[in-house]
Order: C-alpha cells, then sequence, then structure tokens
C-alpha cells in the first residue's frame, strides 16, 4: 500500500488491486505518513540497507538523515517514534561558582534562573541537582521547590518571606464589601421574591422576571434557609 501510495496510485486503485476495503487502505495511510525524501537514489539506498538487516539508527547515520524519516520509509508509524532526547551541557566551573554565590547570597531558585537567563526546564533540573548534591556538605543549599514553568507564582510565595510592614487590609479594602452587603438587590430578584412567597411555580416566575432557572431556584433555596431576609423587598 504504502509503495503505490507513493508511486501516485489514489486509495480505489490501491484497494481494488489488492483486494481490500478502501476504509482499510485509507487508515493505513494515515497510520503511516508519506516520507520526506525527496531523492529517489537515497530512497532506494535506505531500502537496501533495511532489506539488509540495518536498524533505522545506523541508516540515518550513514546515510546523514533524520531518523524520523529512515522510520517513515521503512514502515514505522509515527505513534511509535519517540521523540530524541537531547542531553544538557554539563556546567563550567564558572558557572557553579555564580549558582554557589548566589544560593549563599540568599536567592531563590527563581531568582537564579533569572539572572543566569535559563528558560529551558532541562536547564533547571540541572541546577536544583547540583544544588542538591551540594546539600549534603551544606544543607542550606537545597532549593525549596521543584523548578516548574507552569507554577513559579506558587513557587516564589512559599520560597520568599513577606515583609515586615506587610499589611492585608489594604489588599481587600472593607468598603468594597460594605456596599457589596448594603446595596439593594435588582428588582427582577425582589419580584422573584415576591412570586414565590405568592406560591407560583418556577417556570412562571422565569417568564415573569426573565432570570434564569437556576438563578431563581438559588433564590428560593436562601428564603427556605434563611440566608435571604425578605425585610424590605416588598416595599421595593
Amino acid at each position: 500500500m504504502l509503495f503505490m501510495r507513493d508511486r501516485g496510485a489514489t486509495t480505489d486503485d490501491i484497494a481494488r488491486v489488492l483486494c481490500v476495503s478502501r476504509a482499510g487502505v485509507r487508515a493505513v495511510l494515515r497510520r503511516y505518513p508519506r516520507w520526506e525524501i525527496d531523492d529517489p537514489t537515497v530512497v532506494e539506498q535506505v531500502l537496501a540497507r533495511h532489506a539488509a538487516g540495518e536498524g533505522a539508527r545506523t541508516i540515518a547515520r550513514g546515510l546523514g538523515l533524520k531518523i524520523r524519516q529512515v522510520r517513515r520509509l521503512i514502515g514505522v508509524a509515527q505513534w511509535q517514534v519517540k521523540p530524541t532526547r537531547r542531553r544538557v551541557a554539563r556546567l563550567a566551573e564558572d558557572r557553579r561558582a555564580v549558582i554557589l554565590a548566589l544560593r549563599r547570597q540568599g536567592k531563590t531558585g527563581l531568582e537564579i534562573y533569572s539572572e543566569l537567563g535559563i528558560e529551558s526546564e532541562p536547564e533547571r533540573q540541572q541546577i536544583r541537582r547540583f544544588l542538591q548534591r551540594h546539600a549534603r556538605h551544606e544543607p542550606s543549599l537545597a532549593l525549596q521547590n521543584p523548578p516548574t514553568l507552569t507554577d513559579e507564582i506558587a513557587a516564589a510565595k512559599s520560597e520568599a518571606k513577606p515583609p515586615k510592614d506587610y499589611i492585608r487590609d489594604d489588599y481587600f479594602p472593607a468598603e468594597y464589601w460594605a456596599d457589596k452587603c448594603n446595596s439593594p438587590p435588582p428588582p427582577e430578584v425582589a419580584q422573584a421574591v415576591v412570586l414565590l412567597q405568592e406560591g407560583q411555580p418556577i417556570i412562571e416566575i422565569v417568564a415573569r422576571t426573565g432570570l434564569p432557572r437556576g438563578r431563581v431556584k438559588y433564590i428560593r433555596a436562601a428564603l427556605q434557609d434563611g440566608r435571604m431576609q425578605t425585610e424590605g423587598l416588598v416595599s421595593r
């Protein structure tokens, strides 16, 4: 199927020649995408070496190709291809000295990454492991949190200490909550309360007030539990 597909045959032609269903042909062609090698000479060399028993990695290294190109050509599905893992270069001596100096100054992990301009996760893991090894003799060098890029705010909060003059009242002003609690309810909510006290069904209240059905149910539950006061709602 792959050979006929790459030679320009359509799905109907492949199904008719091989006496298989068109759905089966389409499934195979989706599973094995078209190769990326345009030179027919290189294609023949890859197939010949594969027929001789050489592995995909050896073929790619010998012909100067990417291993994914060779695997697609010899019939390995894309989902079976594992991405190559790039190794991080070892830390130089001067870089190690800078990391230890920054950590002894009390810098957190995020501050060290910012000072050194490190943005990739493998490099952060490398620095964390380096500090953990030195923490065997000097425990204060170990980082408190793993260097995850997705939760840097939580890591900074747990490592950094708040200043002494930090006041949380200015972050949540009391006037805001007082205005929220003392403000009168919307007129449709007051109308819904009146209709609920009269015993009207919920569908009738939804049609007359325009409130969502879930909002009316919440108001009814609040009235039954005593969480909503009815004083002054009828007069409004």
